[in-house]
Protein backbone atom coordinates (compact mmCIF):
# COMPACT_ATOMS: atom_id res chain seq x y z
CA UNK A 1 0.00 0.00 0.00
CA UNK A 2 1.47 3.61 -1.10
CA UNK A 3 2.14 6.16 1.94
CA UNK A 4 0.28 8.99 2.08
CA UNK A 5 2.74 11.85 0.83
CA UNK A 6 2.28 13.78 4.62
CA UNK A 7 4.07 10.01 5.77
CA UNK A 8 6.87 10.37 2.95
CA UNK A 9 7.76 14.01 3.53
CA UNK A 10 7.73 13.37 7.82
CA UNK A 11 10.24 10.45 6.90
CA UNK A 12 12.76 12.16 4.56
CA UNK A 13 12.49 14.54 7.80
CA UNK A 14 12.83 11.97 9.95
CA UNK A 15 15.71 11.04 8.86
CA UNK A 16 17.41 14.38 7.99
CA UNK A 17 17.19 14.58 11.86
CA UNK A 18 18.61 11.14 12.73
CA UNK A 19 21.38 12.03 10.11
CA UNK A 20 22.15 15.79 11.78
CA UNK A 21 21.38 16.96 8.36
CA UNK A 22 18.69 19.04 11.10
CA UNK A 23 21.18 19.20 14.23
CA UNK A 24 19.45 19.47 17.68
CA UNK A 25 18.42 23.31 17.94
CA UNK A 26 18.14 24.02 14.27
CA UNK A 27 14.75 25.54 12.52
CA UNK A 28 12.92 23.49 10.55
CA UNK A 29 12.65 25.26 6.75
CA UNK A 30 8.84 27.34 6.95
CA UNK A 31 6.21 26.14 5.54
CA UNK A 32 6.37 27.94 2.32
CA UNK A 33 9.70 26.45 1.92
CA UNK A 34 8.50 23.01 2.11
CA UNK A 35 5.70 23.75 -0.18
CA UNK A 36 7.80 24.34 -3.26
CA UNK A 37 10.67 22.09 -2.19
CA UNK A 38 7.80 18.86 -2.07
CA UNK A 39 5.42 20.33 -4.70
CA UNK A 40 2.52 20.26 -2.03
CA UNK A 41 -0.13 22.16 -0.46
CA UNK A 42 0.60 23.76 2.99
CA UNK A 43 -1.55 21.48 4.53
CA UNK A 44 0.14 18.45 3.53
CA UNK A 45 3.49 20.15 5.19
CA UNK A 46 1.46 20.45 8.59
CA UNK A 47 0.50 16.98 8.94
CA UNK A 48 3.75 15.97 7.99
CA UNK A 49 5.32 18.19 11.13
CA UNK A 50 2.51 17.10 13.30
CA UNK A 51 3.99 13.49 13.00
CA UNK A 52 7.29 14.97 13.93
CA UNK A 53 5.76 17.03 16.93
CA UNK A 54 4.08 13.78 18.01
CA UNK A 55 7.00 11.80 17.81
CA UNK A 56 8.50 14.74 20.18
CA UNK A 57 10.95 15.74 17.24
CA UNK A 58 10.29 19.16 16.91
CA UNK A 59 8.40 22.09 18.87
CA UNK A 60 6.67 24.84 17.85
CA UNK A 61 7.64 27.59 19.28
CA UNK A 62 5.33 30.97 18.49
CA UNK A 63 7.16 33.50 16.50
CA UNK A 64 10.21 31.21 15.52
CA UNK A 65 9.18 28.79 13.61
CA UNK A 66 9.61 24.74 14.08
CA UNK A 67 12.72 23.80 15.97
CA UNK A 68 14.35 20.78 16.15
CA UNK A 69 14.61 19.47 19.80
CA UNK A 70 15.31 15.49 19.74
CA UNK A 71 16.85 12.55 17.48
CA UNK A 72 15.22 10.03 19.80
CA UNK A 73 12.62 8.15 17.59
CA UNK A 74 11.12 6.09 20.33
CA UNK A 75 7.47 4.66 19.45
CA UNK A 76 4.78 6.91 20.95
CA UNK A 77 1.82 7.29 19.78
CA UNK A 78 -0.49 10.78 20.02
CA UNK A 79 -4.05 10.75 19.25
CA UNK A 80 -6.30 14.17 19.21
CA UNK A 81 -9.63 14.02 20.29
CA UNK A 82 -12.40 16.25 18.90
CA UNK A 83 -14.66 14.53 17.12
CA UNK A 84 -15.96 10.88 16.85
CA UNK A 85 -14.22 11.10 13.19
CA UNK A 86 -10.46 11.93 15.15
CA UNK A 87 -11.38 8.88 17.70
CA UNK A 88 -11.70 6.26 14.75
CA UNK A 89 -8.37 7.70 13.33
CA UNK A 90 -6.86 5.26 15.92
CA UNK A 91 -7.39 2.11 14.55
CA UNK A 92 -7.21 3.51 10.85
CA UNK A 93 -3.98 4.14 11.91
CA UNK A 94 -3.03 1.34 13.49
CA UNK A 95 -2.54 -2.65 12.75
CA UNK A 96 -2.92 -5.26 14.97
CA UNK A 97 -1.35 -8.42 14.74
CA UNK A 98 -3.42 -11.47 15.94
CA UNK A 99 -1.38 -13.82 18.64
CA UNK A 100 -4.88 -16.20 19.72
CA UNK A 101 -8.35 -16.06 19.99
CA UNK A 102 -11.07 -17.70 21.95
CA UNK A 103 -15.07 -17.80 22.68
CA UNK A 104 -15.19 -16.17 25.60
CA UNK A 105 -17.97 -16.63 27.94
CA UNK A 106 -17.99 -12.84 29.79
CA UNK A 107 -17.29 -13.26 33.93
CA UNK A 108 -18.20 -10.28 35.99
CA UNK A 109 -15.17 -8.33 36.20
CA UNK A 110 -14.80 -8.71 32.32
CA UNK A 111 -18.60 -7.41 32.16
CA UNK A 112 -17.62 -4.49 34.29
CA UNK A 113 -14.88 -3.25 32.03
CA UNK A 114 -16.82 -3.65 28.51
CA UNK A 115 -20.00 -2.76 29.61
CA UNK A 116 -21.43 -6.36 28.82
CA UNK A 117 -23.84 -8.89 30.58
CA UNK A 118 -22.15 -11.76 32.51
CA UNK A 119 -22.44 -14.93 30.72
CA UNK A 120 -22.86 -13.21 27.45
CA UNK A 121 -20.68 -15.12 24.73
CA UNK A 122 -18.22 -12.72 22.89
CA UNK A 123 -15.21 -13.91 20.68
CA UNK A 124 -11.76 -12.63 22.36
CA UNK A 125 -8.47 -11.93 20.03
CA UNK A 126 -5.94 -10.67 21.22
CA UNK A 127 -2.52 -9.41 19.77
CA UNK A 128 0.23 -6.41 19.19
CA UNK A 129 -1.09 -3.49 17.81
CA UNK A 130 1.52 -1.44 16.04
CA UNK A 131 1.45 1.83 13.69
CA UNK A 132 1.93 0.93 10.29
CA UNK A 133 4.82 0.46 9.11
CA UNK A 134 6.12 -0.02 12.07
CA UNK A 135 7.38 -2.92 14.10
CA UNK A 136 7.55 -1.97 17.91
CA UNK A 137 4.17 -2.22 19.43
CA UNK A 138 1.98 0.54 20.83
CA UNK A 139 0.26 -1.89 22.81
CA UNK A 140 -1.41 -5.13 23.38
CA UNK A 141 -5.10 -5.10 22.48
CA UNK A 142 -7.76 -7.56 23.45
CA UNK A 143 -10.77 -6.88 20.69
CA UNK A 144 -13.96 -8.36 21.84
CA UNK A 145 -16.91 -9.30 19.13
CA UNK A 146 -20.26 -10.20 19.59
CA UNK A 147 -20.58 -13.79 18.80
CA UNK A 148 -23.22 -12.99 15.41
CA UNK A 149 -19.77 -10.95 14.05
CA UNK A 150 -16.91 -13.20 14.41
CA UNK A 151 -16.84 -14.50 11.28
CA UNK A 152 -14.99 -11.88 10.43
CA UNK A 153 -12.27 -13.02 12.13
CA UNK A 154 -10.37 -14.61 9.26
CA UNK A 155 -10.09 -10.95 7.51
CA UNK A 156 -9.08 -9.43 10.86
CA UNK A 157 -4.77 -8.27 10.28
CA UNK A 158 -4.58 -8.94 6.94
CA UNK A 159 -5.24 -5.67 5.18
CA UNK A 160 -4.88 -2.23 7.48
CA UNK A 161 -8.79 -1.77 7.47
CA UNK A 162 -10.52 -1.39 11.24
CA UNK A 163 -12.29 -4.38 13.07
CA UNK A 164 -15.34 -1.72 13.46
CA UNK A 165 -15.17 -1.23 9.36
CA UNK A 166 -15.05 -4.80 8.47
CA UNK A 167 -18.37 -5.33 10.65
CA UNK A 168 -19.82 -2.30 9.15
CA UNK A 169 -19.76 -3.68 5.57
CA UNK A 170 -20.31 -7.32 6.32
CA UNK A 171 -23.02 -6.82 8.39
CA UNK A 172 -24.71 -3.79 7.14
CA UNK A 173 -24.02 -2.04 10.26
CA UNK A 174 -23.54 1.50 11.25
CA UNK A 175 -21.38 3.25 14.06
CA UNK A 176 -23.58 5.53 16.05
CA UNK A 177 -21.36 6.31 19.29
CA UNK A 178 -18.01 5.36 20.40
CA UNK A 179 -17.73 5.23 24.33
CA UNK A 180 -13.97 5.61 25.61
CA UNK A 181 -12.99 4.83 29.13
CA UNK A 182 -9.16 5.94 29.96
CA UNK A 183 -7.36 4.77 33.18
CA UNK A 184 -3.99 4.17 35.21
CA UNK A 185 -3.02 0.39 35.16
CA UNK A 186 0.36 -2.15 34.93
CA UNK A 187 1.13 -4.45 32.63
CA UNK A 188 0.54 -7.85 33.31
CA UNK A 189 3.14 -10.53 33.43
CA UNK A 190 1.42 -12.46 30.70
CA UNK A 191 1.60 -9.68 28.22
CA UNK A 192 4.66 -8.25 29.08
CA UNK A 193 7.36 -10.06 27.05
CA UNK A 194 5.31 -8.79 23.64
CA UNK A 195 5.27 -5.46 24.77
CA UNK A 196 8.95 -6.05 25.91
CA UNK A 197 8.54 -4.13 28.89
CA UNK A 198 8.70 -5.41 32.63
CA UNK A 199 5.47 -6.98 34.52
CA UNK A 200 4.11 -4.23 36.68
CA UNK A 201 5.42 -1.30 34.70
CA UNK A 202 3.06 1.73 34.45
CA UNK A 203 0.74 1.50 31.82
CA UNK A 204 -2.83 3.57 30.07
CA UNK A 205 -5.34 1.33 29.45
CA UNK A 206 -7.83 2.46 26.78
CA UNK A 207 -11.61 0.72 26.40
CA UNK A 208 -13.10 1.70 23.13
CA UNK A 209 -16.83 0.42 22.86
CA UNK A 210 -18.40 0.80 19.18
CA UNK A 211 -22.08 1.17 19.21
CA UNK A 212 -24.73 0.92 16.36
CA UNK A 213 -27.71 3.48 16.41
CA UNK A 214 -29.90 1.31 18.72
CA UNK A 215 -26.68 1.62 21.36
CA UNK A 216 -25.88 -2.27 21.08
CA UNK A 217 -22.40 -2.84 21.21
CA UNK A 218 -20.88 -4.71 18.46
CA UNK A 219 -17.09 -4.25 19.02
CA UNK A 220 -14.99 -3.05 22.25
CA UNK A 221 -10.99 -3.04 22.49
CA UNK A 222 -9.26 -3.02 25.30
CA UNK A 223 -5.25 -1.50 24.84
CA UNK A 224 -2.81 -1.46 27.10
CA UNK A 225 -0.08 0.85 26.64
CA UNK A 226 2.91 1.30 28.11
CA UNK A 227 3.63 4.22 29.52
CA UNK A 228 6.21 5.62 27.36
CA UNK A 229 4.20 4.89 24.38
CA UNK A 230 0.68 6.54 23.90
CA UNK A 231 -0.40 9.94 24.70
CA UNK A 232 -3.70 11.55 24.11
CA UNK A 233 -5.03 14.83 23.18
CA UNK A 234 -7.90 16.75 24.05
CA UNK A 235 -8.84 20.42 23.02
CA UNK A 236 -12.29 21.64 24.14
CA UNK A 237 -13.41 24.84 23.74
CA UNK A 238 -15.69 26.78 25.53
CA UNK A 239 -19.13 27.71 24.74
CA UNK A 240 -20.16 30.50 25.11
CA UNK A 241 -23.43 32.30 25.95
CA UNK A 242 -24.77 36.08 24.68
CA UNK A 243 -26.37 37.39 28.22
CA UNK A 244 -30.29 37.88 28.07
Amino acid sequence: MLKPLYQKIAQTLIDDIQSGRLPISEKIPPENVLTKKFGVSRHTIREALRILSDMNLVERQPGHGTVVKSNDTKVNYTQSINSLTEILKYPEETRISIIYSRLEFIGQSTANLIDSRVGEKWKKLSGVRSLINEKKPICWSDVYIKEQYSSIEDKIGISPTPVYQLIEKEFDLDIQTVKVKIFASTVPENIAPYLNVESGSAALTVVRNYKTMSNKSFEVSVSIHPKDRFTYSIELQKDWQIPK
